[in-house]
């Protein structure tokens, strides 16, 4: 395995005390792009220097962490899920975890977003392929498991692997929406509930 993907999923206790102090400054909702790299080392507790010899930057900081986070994120997704059974109870956990963590998880885009002012291309300067293809496959895996369980329990019959996930996005993607429309006032009558379900509902006709 090489360094840049330990720094990501294998951090070193050094590493990952500048990765929390990141996730203080993100919680705090500070502007990450204007946070010297001085700053994070002083939360972290370690000296300056330290951060150089895994970094080359403070972007390349920000980013790595950024992702672990995210790591943890789904690995406590993933822990989670797996306690319950079938792919409604799943599906509904999903649907509500993202609910509840919504704001935290723009939190995460605004801070990737921010240390490049916007400029997301910049992401690959900083993060190998190595690390990238890890983590999509990681994500993958974890939703064909799930896809793959409603299959065997007779809920949709589609077979295709690239069609369950984009079906599967998308009612995530329609949640979203629907979520954001009734909070704001925008004419959507559901309660989270009846939401909850009518994505669910659409999601396996779309599936069948």
């Amino acid at each position: 395995m090489n360094e840049k993907i330990k720094n990501v999923f294998e951090p070193s206790e050094k590493v990952q005390k500048m990765y929390e102090a990141i996730t203080a400054f993100v919680e705090e909702e500070r502007d990450l792009s204007s946070i010297k790299v001085s700053e994070i080392t002083s939360r972290a507790g370690i000296g300056k220097g330290t951060a150089y010899e895994y970094f080359s930057s403070k972007e390349e900081i920000i980013i790595h962490a950024t992702m672990w986070m995210c790591s943890r994120q789904m690995n406590k997704i993933v822990e989670e899920s797996d306690r319950l059974e079938g792919f409604e109870n799943k599906f509904f956990f999903l649907l509500g975890w993202f609910q509840e963590h919504r704001a935290y998880n723009e939190m995460l885009l605004k801070a990737m977003k921010g240390s490049f002012q916007g400029d997301c291309g910049k992401i690959k300067n900083f993060v190998s392929e190595d690390v990238m293809e890890q983590l999509k496959g990681y994500i993958a895996d974890q939703l064909n498991r799930l896809m793959e369980l409603g299959y065997q329990e007779g809920i949709f019959m589609e077979k295709n692997v690239e069609k369950r996930i984009i079906i599967f996005v998308g009612a995530l993607m329609q949640y979203g929406f629907g979520s954001m429309n009734r909070e704001e006032g925008a004419g959507l009558q559901m309660s989270d509930e009846e939401l909850r379900k009518f994505t669910y509902e659409c999601m396996v006709k779309a599936l069948n």
